[in-house]
Parts: structure tokens; sequence; C-alpha cells
């Protein structure tokens, strides 16, 4: 796996602990991976590689092909070939981690990253392809968590900072923070049943959450502290949720509405 697939299937593996009430054990994988990654320069490098790539924003097409290309290059010392096998060391160290298939934008990067590794140029076509598909995501605002900006300075300079799940890292520091108080039964409860995989279930959640949303937007008096900007991004953002219940729509919809909970207190 690439990279920055195997630090997704890591921060979902250390989230299912959470979930399953194994916090010491995900508090123990999580700091012993991320203290491994971090000695190894060639893994850390790729870490940021793939961090920055998929969460920053930069308007114009040229600055952003620019920021991709010079983003990439922090990988020119490195092989290919040295890439592989320390990405193929790191999963062996953490085998109880199953694999999960790769993002597309990690898949791209992992592509980028290949060509410009490699010593006998690769496939020209399918760089330009990446390339461009890269630079069009870093175009695009992304809805990136803030969790960790938001928490204490001692959290935010944790090992959870390092494994930032996009939709659960906020469920997930309940209980890695001994700060806060223990993972909420209305977390626990969305979680398992998605986890279920049952159809009647995750339908009658989805339909739910998006009644409690429909209601809370309906509320005057919220939708005036939040001003009209951001009530639009809102109904944006609904739009998209109702377009059917997957588990990334679950998700989102779940943090939109407890963000919004909060707003209404």
């Amino acid at each position: 796996m690439n990279f920055g697939t195997i630090l997704n299937a890591m921060t979902k593996h250390c989230v299912a602990l959470v979930v399953e009430g194994r916090d010491d054990n995900s508090k123990t994988l999580a700091v012993e991976f991320t203290n491994y990654v971090k000695i190894k320069n060639i893994l850390n490098t790729q870490f940021k590689v793939y961090h920055s790539l998929n969460t920053s924003f930069v308007t114009n097409e040229d600055d952003a092909r620019l920021f991709v290309s010079e983003t990439i290059n922090t990988l020119t010392g490195y092989s290919f070939s040295d890439i592989k096998t320390y990405n193929a060391i790191l999963e062996t160290k953490f085998p109880n981690v199953k694999k999960i298939k790769s993002t597309e934008l990690n898949s791209h990067i992992g592509n980028l990253i290949r060509f410009t590794t490699t010593t006998n140029n690769g496939n020209v076509s399918q760089y330009v392809e990446s390339l461009r598909f890269v630079t069009e995501h870093i175009q695009t605002m992304h809805n990136e968590d803030t969790t960790l900006s938001e928490v204490n300075h001692a959290m935010a300079n944790s090992a959870l900072k390092f494994l930032k799940p996009r939709h659960v890292v906020r469920i997930a520091i309940k209980k890695f923070n001994s700060d806060f108080e223990n993972l909420a039964e209305s977390d626990r409860s969305i979680f398992n049943i998605l986890r279920s995989a049952d159809d009647v279930k995750i339908k009658s959640l989805f339909e739910s959450q998006l009644s409690e949303l429909d209601n809370l937007m309906d509320n005057e008096n919220l939708m005036d502290n939040i001003g009209i900007e951001l009530s639009d991004k809102i109904n944006e953002s609904l739009a998209i949720l109702r377009n059917g219940n997957t588990q990334k729509n679950i998700l989102n919809g779940y943090e939109l509405l407890e963000e919004l909970k909060e707003l209404n207190k």
C-alpha cells in the first residue's frame, strides 16, 4: 500500500479499538506507530507529503500545480525501491491492521511519487493525469476536521495530531484525552449501527439525522445567530447529504448535527 493508505488503515483501526472500548490498546498503538514513522526520515517525509496534498488549499491553478510539484519533490532524495521497502516494513510491523482500498487521491499521489523517484521516468501520461487530478483537488475547498485546533495544547501536540481521521477524530478524542468525558452513547451507537451493516437500521439512522437537521434549520433563532452566509453553506451541505445514506454522508451529517446542536445551546 502507499503510505497514505497505510495511514488511513491505521487510523480506522485505532478508532475501531476506541469504539470497542479498548482505549489503552488504541492509544498505545497510535503512539507506537507515530514514533516509528518519526524516526524513519523516508516515512516521515511521506507523511508530510500525503498530509499536505490531502489537506492544502490553493486557489490559483499555476500556484496549485507548483505546490504539488514542490511537495512531491521533497522525496527526490529517495528511490522508489526504498520507499516501497520501508512501506512494506511498516505494514509488517503492524500486522493486525487490515488492508483497505486506497482513495483515488492517494493513488494519484502514489503515481506522482513513483514517477518522480524512479530512474526510468515511468509512465508520462499517467503522471500528467495524476498531476491534473491532485492539482484540481488542491484547488477545491475541503471540509476538513479542525477539532485538534480546539482542544488543549497538550492534546493538539499528541499522537492524535498525526493520526487525524477526517470524520471521527472529534469522537475518538473523547477517549484518548483524559480531560474529556467517556465516549457518549450517541457516538458509540452511530458507529455500532454503521459497523452492523444492517440496511434497515442504517436507513432509519439516516432519516432520523435528516429530520433533526431540518428541525434545527427551521429554528429562526439559530439561523439568525449563524448568519446568512453560514446558513447557505449548511443548506448546500444538506443537499449533498440527501444524495443517499452512504457511510460518508451519515458521518458528515452526524458531525454537522453535533455542531448545530452546540450552536443551539
